[in-house]
């Protein structure tokens, strides 16, 4: 991206384009300000923002991809003022966002994630610890008002679907994490829902690809159990990114409220990772930054 924004707009990194990394392991909440030596992502954010637009003399376009778009959306909506956005954006590229989570969280839970590498490589549960205590899990785990009363994980005395997270977080760690991760849902999860809207003053554009198989439900031999620590032995599949699900890619045009400030782009049999450097993806940024309404933009990645 950066090299056919630089080859093809003139673009230069510290410039006219920034990238601004965050902590992962947060949800928006912990980006308001720095508690206990971390947070506090969003005063940084605003400033870079502040300072790039103000060197330019042109309002940013921000991209975002995957997580990074709960994280925008929460900042445009929580964070910054109407007249701020108005002032200060353009427009907002949201990359593969799982505006209501997916099903690969749920997995994560019960028996780790390898982030797409083979388990010779990665053991499956070689970074379960983080993601079981990270805030953002709860943005990233199925939201019921999207998957509803889909079975995602199937036992053999059981079936459990998204409302039912929750309760299987607080089974499985009951020794240890599970009832402070558990209560996370109580806090964060229906807030995270009541944000499913387009920011006042903001254009988004909201690209995804579709085409590629995406586990929607997991099959375990047992019963779930505190200390439970298991890949599951059978997955159905279905439509998605490979990592988030189609009914979270698309919320954006199916449910949230219609406004003309929203669009949305779909790139087929694209992966949820290689959406980053297929060259559709890259041509069509390039050419969004470089249209006459956005020529010269400030451009920053999330």
């Amino acid at each position: 991206m950066l090299k056919t924004l630089h080859a093809a707009k003139g673009y230069e990194l510290g410039k006219d384009v920034f990238i601004a990394p965050y902590d992962w392991r947060l949800a928006g909440d912990g980006h308001e300000q720095r508690r206990n030596g971390v947070g506090g992502y969003y005063p940084h954010l605003q400033a870079l923002i502040e300072q790039a637009v103000q060197a330019n003399g042109q309002p940013a376009v921000v991209l975002s991809h995957s997580l990074g778009c709960p994280t925008i959306l929460y900042f445009f909506h929580k964070y910054v003022s109407d007249q701020w956005k108005a002032q200060y954006i353009h427009g907002w590229v949201a990359l593969s966002s799982p505006w209501m989570g997916g099903t690969t969280l749920v997995q994560s839970y019960l028996g780790g994630w390898t982030l797409g590498l083979p388990t010779w490589l990665v053991p499956h549960d070689y970074v379960r610890r983080v993601q079981v205590n990270a805030s953002s899990g709860v943005w990233m785990s199925p939201h019921p008002k999207a998957f509803g009363d889909n079975p995602i994980v199937i036992t053999p005395s059981r079936n459990y679907t998204a409302a039912d997270v929750p309760e299987l977080v607080r089974t499985i760690g009951k020794s240890t994490w599970g009832n402070q991760t558990g209560a996370l849902f109580d806090k964060l999860q229906g807030p995270y829902g009541e944000l499913q809207s387009a920011p006042v003053n903001i254009q988004l554009h909201n690209w995804y690809s579709t085409g590629i198989k995406t586990g929607e439900s997991f099959f375990f031999d047992t019963d779930l159990f505190d200390g439970f620590d298991k890949a599951d032995q059978k997955t159905v599949w279905g439509d998605g990114d490979g990592l988030v699900n189609l009914v979270s890619l698309k919320q954006v045009e199916e449910v949230w409220p219609k406004t003309d400030s929203v669009s949305t782009k779909v790139f087929p049999n694209c992966t949820h990772f290689g959406i980053l450097s297929d060259q559709r993806v890259i041509s069509a940024l390039a050419e969004y930054v470089g249209a006459p309404k956005a020529m010269n933009s400030t451009a920053l990645f999330v």
